[in-house]
């Protein structure tokens, strides 16, 4: 990315008070006094940039104060500075030598504070003499590289901000100056998200993107496939996969795939790489080819026919097929080849000659750049690359020279990552090679690879800047679960002139630290932005995970009756433990608990509802032990608190390899994973008339769709039912005779209900009319003052609570102390 773009936003967030930073975080303010909303759609680039420059740098003073707000354990450390170098505009750089092995733990990039006085010590009333700096470097020994900016232009109009950095800079010039270093955030990315945000304008995808039109502009011409390759795809893919497939084929320059629970979106993922690698322009494979064209058939398959021309076109084509009746010299050498001609098309004369490769240089001509927002789904797609290989031109499967480009690559996908290919590379010479060597055989993988693969932070680092061979085609993965400046990262990064998004609005959105940014949209990924602004979007439509009667609620509900059962779903996910009433494919237990907040946690658990999936798991696998044999029940809760008590609890009933039989896990820690069965504890028992982020409509959506053949939902039927959502689901259990009310012991309540003893519950005994009035104020507010209103730690609650409601800044409590 451009390098004065990122030194912009560095100077803006090395120019800010920390400790101001958060005095205005405990009032729910930010550095920016006005926030803008993210509308549907932009109608110049400076309103488009304007927008998110406000939001993005908001992000940035969460990001930094981050430590404070999730109370972590942030550590500051001592330091000797060595006299600072100054340069223009208030540009100061300085070394500073640590304790010996810390040094390690800095990165460039960092953002770190500096100050004379320990930031941690509740003692000190020095607001004075501290800045935040940037790491630049790691130096030899004990030492980082950093640098402030003390500019007074950018302490304009600011009487605080002149006297603190008129009071640092004599300092910093000493030799041997003392200071205390506290490492507050790494900043690499959010660079790279404004640099790209400053780029846009100098894409080709920059209208599009601003305007989100309700048909897509053709920026690259009209495409076809190898006929052998379409009709492998077309016997292995269904009509709205193989629409999603060749949606690009016409040209378009953005296309959105949404991709549901158990659709196949990483199927339809590599049908897609198999088209892009080998299509060509329409006409290129003559009759051997299949393409997309004005109206494409409603079955999705491909149709590569040209249009009969008219009399007239057909003697204009003639006679350009003559140029030497006008003294123009014989072309016949530019002619189309016979294995090209369609005598449809005038034998090749309605267009221009189309170049095709021979011998060995044959085979994939596209370069693809593949993200997605986080390592884990990004390794996730390339095992699928690399395990199940593509499509060739014939139909066959190949494996394309694939790079995975990146920090943190898991060990399944470890064999082509580009460090390794790096050293295979290098081992083959046999001999010691330079830094300079290194680099350029680096660059050279790179330049070599069909497919190259990266997170969407990790494309904007300084490698793919320096290719010659760019990107023609752009898939993000998981596109719904990213702010709209990362995806805009590898947009910007190279020349591509299309660009795939893939992912699903419906579930997890992006995780945003700010809460007044997620008031403005800031979340709001750009996939969502223009779908709501009606771009279309080719939706898969046929599930093949869930069990029918698990589909049937989340697609009523999130997606409007539009998802199917694919072929033989129902036999697949029918299993022996559904003909026992206690686990039937939709299960719903109601359990009285009560939600506790443990001791120096802002989450919920309940325990109650944690005996209760204890119960559920081991009565299953001891009348179907092949369920314990291997990791096919999970257990999730949206609850860290609840997590980790549900971990204790199994591990003490089945032993210290509990988590090798059972997985237990967050939803959000759970997306895009599925297991056989799945236990759900919704936790909340509250009273109060709401039941916290637990009614999120995301969220929701994915816990409910992880399982394949039974779903036990494990809840407070009373509590939940104030969400209008989730009494709508126990109204279906209810209609489905699935619901049943639990009692202690569970163990023998379940045993009940496989008997036929206790019978599945009524909808008068499980759901009650909400009260008439809510509880008074005086009410509310005793129970917040003596803790026990659960509703203000739920964790992640959107906008309702602020973290500085339940715990203290650093700042706050040392005003405290010193009253």
């Amino acid at each position: 990315m451009e390098s004065q773009y990122a030194t912009e936003l560095q100077n803006i967030l090395l120019s800010w008070d920390y400790w101001h930073l958060e005095r205005l975080s405990r009032d729910n303010k930010g550095p920016i006094d006005t926030l803008p909303n993210v509308p549907q759609k932009f109608s110049t680039v400076e309103e488009y940039v304007s927008t998110f420059e406000k939001l993005l740098l908001e992000e940035c003073s969460a990001l930094l104060l981050r430590g404070q707000e999730e109370g972590q354990i942030l550590v500051s450390q001592q330091a000797v500075g060595a006299r600072a170098e100054s340069a223009l505009e208030g540009c100061v750089a300085c070394r500073l030598t640590l304790p010996l092995g810390v040094s390690d733990s800095f990165a460039e990039n960092d953002v770190v504070l500096v100050s004379q006085e320990d930031p941690h010590s509740l003692e000190s009333a020095d607001e004075l003499h501290h800045a935040l700096a940037l790491v630049e470097g790691r130096e030899a020994g004990q030492s980082v590289r950093v640098r402030f900016n003390l500019s007074p232009n950018a302490q304009a109009g600011n009487k605080e901000g002149l006297l603190r950095i008129s009071a640092m800079a004599p300092l910093l010039q000493q030799d041997n100056s003392r200071w205390w270093v506290l490492k507050l955030a790494n900043t690499s990315t959010v660079q790279r998200e404004w640099a790209a945000l400053h780029s846009l304008k100098d894409s080709p995808l920059r209208d599009v993107v601003l305007s989100a039109p309700l048909k897509s502009p053709v920026l690259v011409d009209k495409l076809c496939v190898p006929k052998p390759m379409m009709t492998v795809l077309n016997s292995a893919y269904n009509s709205s996969q193989l629409e999603a497939i060749t949606a690009g084929l016409q040209g378009t320059s953005l296309v959105l795939v949404q991709g549901p629970p158990g659709t196949g979106k990483t199927t339809t993922i590599l049908g897609l790489l198999a088209i892009v690698m080998h299509a060509a322009p329409l006409g290129a494979f003559g009759r051997g080819g299949t393409g997309v064209t004005n109206g494409s058939r409603k079955d999705g398959k491909a149709d590569g026919s040209v249009a009969a021309s008219t009399l007239q076109d057909r003697q204009r084509a003639w006679l350009q097929a003559s140029p030497w009746l006008r003294g123009i010299p014989d072309p016949r050498s530019r002619s189309i080849p016979p294995e090209q001609a369609n005598p449809e098309a005038c034998f090749g004369m309605h267009r221009a000659p189309i170049p095709v490769r021979i011998g060995s240089a044959q085979g994939p001509t596209a370069r693809i750049l593949i993200c997605a927002p986080a390592n884990s789904a990004l390794d996730e797609l390339v095992l699928r690359i690399i395990s199940s290989g593509l499509t060739d031109k014939e139909g066959r499967v190949f494996m394309p020279n694939i790079v995975r480009f990146g920090l943190n690559v898991h060990h399944s996908v470890k064999s082509v990552s580009l460090e390794t290919l790096v050293e295979q590379r290098l081992a083959a010479g046999g001999k010691e090679v330079s830094k300079k060597e290194r680099a350029r055989v680096r660059m050279a993988i790179l330049e070599e690879a069909n497919i190259v693969c990266s997170t969407l932070a990790f494309s904007g680092s300084h490698a793919f800047t320096r290719l010659t061979k760019k990107f023609d085609i752009v898939i993000i993965d998981e596109a719904a679960q990213a702010v709209e400046p990362s995806t805009l990262v590898p947009l910007t990064t190279g020349d591509a002139k299309q660009v795939y998004l893939v992912g699903d609005p419906v579930q997890l959105p992006a995780t945003v630290l700010s809460q007044r940014a997620v008031a403005h949209g800031y979340n709001t990924s750009m996939f969502k932005r223009l779908q709501s602004a009606g771009y279309p979007v080719q939706m898969l439509t046929e599930q093949y995970r869930m069990h029918p009667t698990i589909r049937q609620f989340p697609s009523r509900m999130f997606y409007e009756e539009r998802l199917l059962d694919g072929d033989k779903v129902a036999t697949s996910t029918a299993r022996p433990w559904h003909e026992c009433a206690a686990f039937q494919p939709l299960m719903f237990f109601d359990v009285r608990g009560k939600e506790s907040t443990p001791e120096g946690s802002n989450s919920l658990r309940n325990e109650a509802e944690a005996k209760m999936a204890l119960a559920v798991y081991r009565e299953l696998v001891h009348r179907y032990p092949t369920l314990g044999a291997s990791a096919m029940v999970a257990v999730i809760s949206p609850y860290k608190a609840q997590v980790n008590l549900l971990k204790e609890m199994f591990k003490q009933a089945l032993g210290p390899d509990a988590s090798k039989l059972v997985d237990i896990n967050s939803i959000d820690g759970f997306q895009g994973r599925e297991k056989d069965v799945v236990i759900f504890s919704t936790v909340r028992s509250s009273k109060r008339g709401s039941i916290g982020f637990v009614a999120d409509l995301h969220r929701m959506n994915v816990g409910l769709t992880r399982a394949r053949s039974a779903l036990i939902l494990v809840g407070n039927a009373r509590a939940l039912q104030q969400d209008d959502m989730w009494k709508a689901l126990i109204e279906q259990t209810l209609a489905l005779r699935c619901c049943y009310a639990a009692t202690e012991p569970f163990v023998d309540c379940l045993e009940g209900v496989i008997q036929g003893s206790v019978l599945p519950a009524t909808k008068q005994a499980v759901l009650v009319s909400p009260p008439a009035a809510k509880a008074s104020k005086a009410a509310q507010a005793e129970a917040v003052e003596d803790g026990k209103d659960a509703f203000l730690y739920s964790e992640d609650e959107d906008t309702l609570v602020q973290p500085t409601t339940v715990k203290q800044s650093t700042w706050a409590k040392r005003q405290q102390h010193q009253a």
